[in-house]
């Protein structure tokens, strides 16, 4: 029996005794000591899966669904067009953050391989793809994003260094020119979903949820109305049914507070910022994508920007954040957002009012381009 054969029986034994953290220790040298057998080392790898898949359930689900990622990736490592297996991943990462998106492209969305990191917290797969799928192709963004997010797992990986370099040799990004239109007079101001939760979610029944903004809607008064649509108000739900679900049982812990009180108080504020402030809007996705190839012009920026949200929080909540986007761009309801508000600009005197960098950054450009001023 060759030496070959003999890694074979180990990794064989490793599956059969379900002994499923050593098998991954003893694939990490696969491509030392597989040269003729790739097939026969895959086929391992597929009956290790289909085991896995069947055995997962409620309590050990996390820790299973990171031995079924990696050993899809080690195969992928192989057989970059197992589209089965990347389908495989999506649904793993679709049940572990429960979203209703899905993406039919061959190329894995990059989100989902963050989320993909937050289970394994294993980045060799991202950093095979920094290299040889966006570098190679030239997609310098998803380069730059997986390369932040690898370097949060890896940040003494030298070679992500060198990625690093070629990228920002490859990516251009104009200069920004300050503006400030002062206070904002006989406007309608369209607000972005963070102002609308700190409004929403501020002081429920006592209980606290999070900052308040700098904003006194009240004081912003000075002829102006405020206008907020209805894809904000889908990000607000989408945030307090978070906000409930995540405090839910520490709420439950305190005497002194009323979990389905709180509940109901959120869900009223919101019904009545809904009748008061409700504005609709028909957005062309064809603005959407104009505004995608406004911010491409300013990734050095972004960058900054993006790295500066992360600073101070624990890496899980920095690879969530990072989660939340496709790329360096915005996420995707602040550009649906500052389309909506172009599109509601043609026909009346329209600002929009918001605390998020990604907006408060780029007065100037957003001005320039777009004729719409941001406060």
């Amino acid at each position: 029996m060759n030496l070959e054969q003999r890694y074979l029986n180990k990794i064989n034994n490793d599956i059969n005794e379900n002994l499923f953290d050593l098998l991954l220790t003893h694939i990490q040298e696969s491509h030392q000591k597989i040269k003729e057998k790739k097939e026969d080392f895959i086929k391992l790898l597929e009956d290790a899966i289909e085991i896995l898949k069947t055995k997962v359930n409620h309590y050990n689900k996390p820790q299973y669904y990171r031995y079924i990622l990696l050993l899809c990736n080690k195969i992928l490592k192989y057989d970059t067009k197992r589209n089965d297996l990347k389908d495989l991943k999506k649904e793993i990462i679709e049940d572990f953050k429960h979203s209703e998106e899905h993406n039919e492209d061959d190329i894995i969305p990059l989100n989902y391989q963050i989320n993909e990191i937050r289970i394994t917290y294993d980045v060799s797969y991202l950093n095979y793809l920094i290299k040889n799928t966006f570098m190679r192709l030239k997609m310098w963004d998803n380069a730059l994003y997986g390369l932040l997010a690898a370097r949060l797992v890896e940040p003494d990986n030298l070679d992500l260094d060198e990625y690093y370099t070629e990228i920002k040799k490859n990516i251009q990004s104009k200069d920004i020119k300050e503006k400030n239109f002062g206070e904002p007079k006989d406007k309608l101001l369209i607000l972005d979903s963070n102002v609308v939760i700190s409004h929403i979610a501020n002081n429920v029944e006592g209980f606290i949820f999070g900052s308040e903004t700098n904003f006194n809607l009240e004081k912003l008064g000075n002829n102006n109305k405020f206008g907020i649509t209805p894809s904000v108000f889908k990000e607000v739900e989408k945030h307090i049914e978070f906000i409930l679900e995540s405090r839910k049982n520490q709420i439950k812990k305190y005497k002194n507070f009323n979990y389905n009180k709180i509940k109901e108080k959120l869900y009223d504020r919101l019904e009545k910022f809904k009748r008061k402030y409700t504005v609709e809007v028909n957005c062309d996705e064809g603005l959407i994508e104009e505004v995608k190839l406004f911010y491409m012009d300013y990734m050095d920026e972004l960058e900054q920007i993006l790295v500066s949200k992360l600073n101070h929080k624990s890496i899980s909540h920095k690879l969530r954040k990072l989660a939340q986007r496709e790329g360096l761009l915005p996420e995707e309801g602040d550009m649906r957002l500052l389309a909506e508000t172009i599109s509601l600009s043609k026909d009346q005197d329209v600002g929009l009012l918001s605390e998020d960098k990604d907006f408060t950054h780029f007065v100037g450009p957003i001005k320039e381009r777009f004729d719409v001023e941001v406060y």
